[in-house]
């Protein structure tokens, strides 16, 4: 019965002092393994992550800075006669629309900011978007919104803001869509259901019909946003 269990103690201290080496070999031991991983394992892991982190947004801060120094070395006197052009341009259309009270714009900032403020928000939230990509080319302010023109293919009135591409700098386009500023202070909160809705079905149908788009001015709300501007 004896030499059974001695042979148990001594098999078991084997596996310990084979336990122990195997710790020992890669840094640790049986006792401390957890401290030690912690202390020197895991801050060595967070120290190379955040260096590599840091590097990652040098890197990135770097070419984003190149190749904006690159793109305006290259375009800076085109873009300087653009920019004055379309001012120009701006402001004769803007001239065309007549100005409204001061206590009348009071009301209707008012209204941009409580019962138009989805359509504001998303507005200014397309704005940002437009100048952190670079595609805002000229703004101005007409009565009470703010007219943002960009090189992005789009044309859209949204609360506060009227969005429109370089090449429709025109009288009638702001007006047109100054008259969906008109139905945004009619409906509020509504307007993106029913004016925005409708409308960006209507132009994502033009884009694959012809003939859909050549009556997409005639149809509601574009003929209603259309009269509403004629008005002003």
């Amino acid at each position: 019965m004896r030499e059974p269990f001695l042979d148990g103690i001594n098999r078991f201290g084997r596996e310990r002092r084979s336990s122990e080496c195997v710790l020992w070999m890669v840094g640790a031991s049986e006792k401390t393994g957890s401290a030690v991983g912690n202390d020197l394992g895991y801050a060595t892991y967070m120290k190379v992550l955040r260096a590599a982190a840091l590097l990652f947004c040098l890197i990135t801060l770097l070419l984003g800075i190149s190749s904006h120094a690159t793109e305006s070395t290259a375009s800076g006197e085109s873009t300087s006669s653009e920019v004055a052009s379309i001012s120009k341009r701006l402001e004769i259309a803007i001239d065309s629309i007549l100005p409204i009270s001061r206590e009348l714009t009071i009301r209707r900032r008012i209204a941009q900011a409580t019962f138009c403020l989805p359509q504001s928000i998303l507005g200014g939230l397309l704005y940002g978007l437009l100048q952190l990509s670079g595609s805002v080319v000229g703004t101005a302010t007409m009565n009470e919104v703010t007219i943002v023109v960009t090189d992005a293919p789009v044309a859209v009135s949204l609360g506060a803001y009227i969005v429109v591409h370089e090449s429709l700098i025109r009288e009638n386009v702001l007006r047109h869509e100054y008259g969906h500023t008109m139905q945004g202070y009619k409906h509020g909160p509504f307007f993106l259901l029913l004016e925005g809705t409708v409308s960006l079905v209507q132009a994502a149908i033009s884009l694959i019909s012809p003939s859909f788009a050549a009556g997409y001015y005639d149809r509601w709300p574009e003929d209603e946003a259309t009269a509403l501007g004629a008005r002003i």
